[in-house]
């Protein structure tokens, strides 16, 4: 009688582990900067996860695409320093690498009219709340604010990611 169950079960995980270099080597505890997350994808488990409809995307990554997620990082930073200083410095690292991981995966291949990568955009959006000193919820939902939208991204798969303040934002 357990058989089916288990069958039924198995069926559900996904297929394999991610390629060894999407991956980074588990820590102990959060980073404590946006530096120290860089090189990978701190979050690549997480988003399989959480956001199976990524996957296809996820499981396309290249290294250039990785080197783009750590520059539009670099970008970012100056921004949300504010952020990073705080007593939930770690947290706030976490969530901004997250929010980016995300937001770059559900985007990618996208372009604006004017041909450059999508993803400019709401990494673009982050810095200006994030100049303009405003929560990490609310940066955070500047990098996601188009994935439900115009990536196969769900509100569900926000909400587990980030949560439901997200979410409703983005919403």
């Amino acid at each position: 009688m357990l058989l089916p169950v288990v069958v039924i079960l198995v069926g559900l995980l996904p297929s394999g582990p991610l390629p060894p270099r999407l991956l980074r080597p588990q820590r102990a505890s959060l980073p404590l900067s946006l530096a120290e997350s860089r090189s990978g994808l701190l979050y690549a488990e997480r988003i399989r996860e959480y956001a199976p409809s990524l996957l296809p995307k996820l499981e396309g990554l290249e290294d250039q695409d990785l080197d783009t997620i750590d520059q539009l990082q670099k970008e970012l930073e100056p921004s949300v320093s504010y952020l990073l200083q705080s007593t939930t410095a770690p947290t706030a690292a976490s969530t901004l690498r997250l929010g980016l991981e995300v937001a770059y995966i559900a985007h990618l291949g996208q372009r604006r009219r004017s041909g450059e990568a999508y993803i400019i955009h709401p990494v673009k959006v982050a810095c200006i709340l994030g100049q303009s000193q405003m929560d990490l919820v609310s940066v955070v939902s500047g990098l996601l604010h188009d994935t439900v939208e115009d990536t196969a991204l769900t509100l569900s798969e926000l909400d587990a990611l980030f949560g439901v303040e997200t979410r409703r934002i983005v919403e």
